[in-house]
């Protein structure tokens, strides 16, 4: 313990004497200029703020803190300093001599010391638990004139901190990653081309991601969205997409053998299953207006799809493209994929399945149709949830509801066999009985299973309501365990 306690303080001695200024500059002086022009407001926003410190007159001060060596009790060290250094934070540490003396060291350390050393939470400015065997004992915190005190007293003070603080609950879990074209757009072109040429990895920056050049940066997908068109090119109907999803563009023929295409957005993993089960993942359009699936593809940047698309694209940018003033028109590369290999059996539920008795659940965050929901639930080696009664189905959903909330309706494994003029459970080819799922009214379309919620001050409360197989739902889906 005395060789590790030693090694920490010559840790923090080399590094305070070699740690380098913390810059607090503009990410680009000439942007915050530029943003200023389009947002007057841009200092009182914590975000725009955080790129623009030294223009906005945001840069901290230096901390100040008590200073002393080799002192038995950190209340008898009287000696102050001002830090250095703009990254530096308080520190205390214990260690023993060589004669088994318990002493105590006080000053400035670098905060990156604190956090690899001391379990420094740089969002508290606090060391909030006590470090393992193999650290050394010591505690930073960000305040001035804080380390007056031993390690333990300080994680004390910061434990109490956290209990006293009241969080607000969580709110329902939102399904959909919907933007709206506002929020989709760039600050300015110009500014988004001039940092991209000053700062190389701009889009690794949570505010420029989200609010200065979400466009630029690939946050935003926008696809030409149309169920059927004569050529793609006659598309003129666009649409943001949802998280995980990539514009396509499917060559279809009627039962009346007349060709068209349908465009729109679609989840990456039935792009990535394009060429293996197209029929399956892109299903029944209806009795009425059956349209088989020919040929198609996905592509990745915005509104490519107004073309023919051959191939899948498996995967997104990940980094950044050269901004130039001529557009490049972006090339579609097909790609072949591998199936997903799934086990004979399942013993663990994965990590975003939840466990209720022998069997996991998953809640879909995506909306699709039915057909698609079955195969977002392959993809996971799982089926659509079946329920042996009402009773088991809501002690399911109140469990998936405590653990980050449900929405109104889900699709199940259930769907109407118009030949035996009942229900079904469609993995099974099982039998529903009409006590779990009634008799739908007016037949005009596929009739599908769903699962529907109410929330009450007390509780929930479910039914389970025929639904058209088209409706774009979530789903639940299920893996019976060994």
């Amino acid at each position: 313990m005395v060789h590790d306690a030693i090694c920490v303080l010559l840790v923090l001695q080399a590094m305070t004497i070699s740690s380098s200024l913390e810059p607090c500059n503009d990410v680009n002086t000439a942007v915050c200029h530029m943003m200023a022009t389009k947002d007057s407001s841009l200092c009182s926003n914590s975000c725009l703020r955080s790129l623009c410190k030294r223009f906005c007159g945001t840069c901290p001060p230096q901390i100040e803190c008590f200073q002393c060596s080799q002192v038995r009790n950190p209340n008898t060290c009287n000696t102050t300093v001002t830090c250095a250094k703009l990254n530096e934070t308080c520190f205390v540490s214990e260690y023993t001599d060589v004669y088994s003396n318990t002493l105590y060291q006080l000053g400035c350390a670098p905060k990156q010391v604190c956090v690899d050393h001391f379990n420094y939470n740089e969002t508290l400015g606090m060391t909030i638990i006590h470090g393992s065997d193999d650290q050394g004992s010591g505690a930073c915190c960000g305040s001035n004139l804080c380390n007056n005190q031993t390690h333990r007293d300080l994680i004390n003070i910061a434990v109490s901190a956290i209990t006293m603080t009241t969080t607000a609950p969580l709110g329902m879990r939102r399904s959909l990653y919907v933007r709206s074209e506002s929020e989709c757009a760039d600050m300015g072109t110009d500014i988004c081309t001039l940092l991209s040429h000053t700062v190389p990895d701009m889009c690794e920056n949570p505010c420029i991601l989200a609010v200065v050049c979400p466009r630029t940066c690939q946050r935003c997908l926008s696809c030409h969205t149309c169920e059927h068109a004569n050529q793609p090119s006659g598309c003129n109907q666009t649409r943001i997409c949802e998280e995980g999803q990539l514009c396509y563009s499917l060559k279809t023929i009627s039962l009346m053998l007349e060709h068209g295409y349908r465009l729109g957005c679609m989840d990456k993993y039935i792009c990535d299953r394009f060429h293996k089960e197209a029929p399956i993942a892109f299903g029944r359009r209806g009795r009425q207006s059956l349209e088989l699936s020919l040929n198609g593809g996905c592509c990745s940047t915005d509104l490519c799809n107004n073309r023919e698309l051959h191939g899948d694209v498996t995967s997104l940018p990940v980094s950044l493209p050269l901004i130039t003033s001529t557009m490049t028109p972006p090339v579609d590369l097909g790609t072949s994929t591998t199936a997903r290999l799934c086990p004979a059996s399942h013993t663990n539920c994965s990590d975003d399945f939840m466990r209720h008795g022998t069997d996991c659940y998953h809640t879909s965050r995506q909306t699709m149709d039915w057909d698609m929901a079955k195969g977002y639930c392959h993809e996971k080696c799982a089926e659509l949830v079946k329920f042996s009664s009402a009773d088991f189905a809501l002690q399911v959903l109140q469990q998936l509801y405590f653990s980050g909330g449900l929405e109104e309706m889900y699709f199940t494994d259930a769907q109407y066999n118009v030949n035996s003029d009942g229900w079904e459970w469609s993995s099974t080819g099982e039998a529903i009985p009409s006590s779990l799922l009634p008799r739908p009214v007016n037949i005009t379309n596929d009739i599908c299973g769903a699962v529907g919620i109410r929330r009450y001050y007390h509780g929930l409360t479910i039914n389970f309501p025929p639904t058209d197989c088209l409706l774009k739902l979530p789903s639940i889906c299920q893996i019976s365990l060994l």
